[in-house]
This record gives C-alpha cells, structure tokens and sequence, in this order.
C-alpha cells in the first residue's frame, strides 16, 4: 500500500514538474526574442537531437533551421552559430557579452579555474596575463628556442638511430606519437622545468598518458550537465574518475614544486647571479614561486591558476 501511495505522489510529481515547465518555457519564448529552433520534448529538451558526433548532428540541424538556431539542452537554453560572420560577431565584437563559461561537473572539481572553465573576471584577466606575458609571448617563445631546438635535435637523432636499426619486421615508426612526445616535453620543460611528458605517474599512467586522460574527460558528455538532478547519480562516473585522476595530478605538480622549492633554497644569491649572466631559462613554476609574496595582488592570484 505505501508502494503503491509512493509510486502515485511521483506521478503526480512529475506530471507537475513536465506542465510548470513548458509554462515557463512558453513564458520565456514570448518574452525573449529567441531564434528559431526545433521543438524540445519535456525535461529532456532537445537532447535526444544531439547524436554521436555533436557536430554533424548540429550541422543538419541548421540546414533546417538556420545559422542561428535556439535549442534546449536538457534544462539549458543554447544558442548555436554555425556561420563564420555570426561567430566573428559574437567571439570578437560582442566578446565580453558572451565571455562566461557553463559551469560543468569536471571544471567545478578543477575549482573552476584557469581559461576553460572561469568566467570573464579580474581572475580571469589576471591568470591570461600571466601565462601571456610568461608562457606564450613572443618574447618567452623566444627565450625557449634553444630548449626547442634542443628536443628538435634530439627527435632528428632518434629517427636516424631508428633508420639504420630498423628490420622488415619492423620498418615503420609512428611519427604521430613522436610529434606528440616532442610537444609534450617542451611544454613540460616550459612550464614545469623539466623533461617528464614520459615519466610514469604510477605503474600504469605516464604523465603524457595523463593529460590525455584529463583532456578526454573535458570532452565527455555528462548529463548531469543538462539535467541538474542526475547529477548526484553521476551517471557516467565523472566525477569520481575526475577525483582520481585529479589526485593524480595534484601529488605530480606538488612534487615538482617541492624540487623547486628545495633547489630555490639551495641556490645561493652567487649562483643565481652566474645563471643569470649565462641567460638561463625560467620556467613558469619558478615564475609563480618568484611573486609568491609579491605586494600586486594582480600577480598573487596567479597562484590559483
């Protein structure tokens, strides 16, 4: 009897909460001058449109209904552009208007932080001049050529070594994966000082293989994104593959900090006068821990990032 009473009440509930929103969703359409757009079924909207490949699936769709297009993702309205004159209107006239980032299951366990996943703010501004000024100016690009030309050198010489070892068994190399350790070691020396886009995080996981990881969770769809109350369910477990691999992460990055923390303490101030005669690269960790106590608060908060 208490199953059967339980089993109503949800009934009733959800036929409650499927009419309060397409009264709202009616509402909304008539007070805001939305674009035109497919019809979207209760609670689930129109994500049962969106197929395997998201790009195709949004491409046929503005065939039908225009480069400007109104869809509901679950629970979020979405505008879609889909011609290079509206994206120019939007990412570069109108850019501030449009700056915010959704909120997503895997940004809020990174705390939000950084360019993918914060909002437009003077946090935001603070962390972009940073890495700017420090990563991907031109001045640090070339501050980084010997470094470049360093790993350039070292992939050339890895190839002609292969070249003459190389069997019929054996004749071919992937240079895809070699182009890819190449670019992951100059990013880890640039940023991190040194050399570990190989080096094993565990038994099972290098650090490359890791950041592979973290950007494939960044891609994954998640429900819980479009529908507010699957979250707690975590349907495709993000979230609790998010925190491990997070952990992962976080015991890497402190432990590269700590090796500069104990070489900073150890270098004394001859030594560092000798190294910056000779021009010596900086990474971005050397950098952060440099204005850890600086007085500019613009430059404190780059240590969220």
């Amino acid at each position: 009897m208490d199953f059967i009473l339980l089993l109503t009440l949800l009934f009733i509930l959800l036929i409650t909460s499927i009419f309060i929103l397409k009264t709202t969703s009616k509402k909304m359409n008539k007070t805001l001058r939305l674009p035109p757009g497919p019809k979207a079924l209760p609670i689930i909207g129109n994500l049962h449109l969106i197929g395997h490949l998201p790009n195709q699936s949004l491409h046929h769709l503005a065939q039908t209904y225009g480069h400007i297009m109104y869809l509901k993702l679950g629970f979020m309205p979405t505008i879609v552009i889909s011609s290079p004159e509206l994206a120019k209107l939007i990412l570069k006239t109108n850019d501030l208007l449009f700056s915010n980032r959704q909120r997503s299951e895997f940004g809020l366990l990174y705390g939000s932080k950084g360019f993918a996943f914060n909002d437009y703010s003077p946090y935001w501004r603070s962390a972009r001049k940073l890495a700017v000024s420090q990563v991907l100016g031109s001045g640090q690009i070339i501050s980084f050529s010997s470094l470049i030309e360093e790993e350039l050198s070292i992939l050339i010489e890895d190839l002609k070594e292969f070249s003459n070892i190389s069997t019929n068994n054996n004749p071919f190399v992937s240079i895809k994966k070699k182009v890819i350790s190449l670019t992951g070691n100059v990013i880890c020396r640039m940023v991190l000082g040194r050399k570990c886009f190989e080096e094993k995080i565990n038994e099972e996981l290098s650090f490359g293989e890791l950041c592979h990881e973290i950007t494939a969770l960044f891609g994954h769809f998640n429900v819980g994104d479009y529908l507010p109350f699957l979250k707690w369910f975590d349907v495709h477990g993000l979230a609790k593959h998010g925190k491990v691999v997070l952990e992962l992460v976080r015991g890497f990055v402190d432990q590269i900090i700590d090796d500069h923390l104990l070489e900073k303490n150890l270098r004394s101030e001859k030594e560092k006068k000798k190294k910056k005669k000779k021009n010596s690269i900086v990474d971005f960790i050397d950098f952060l821990l440099s204005v850890m106590h600086d007085k500019h608060k613009e430059l404190a908060l780059g240590l969220e990032f």
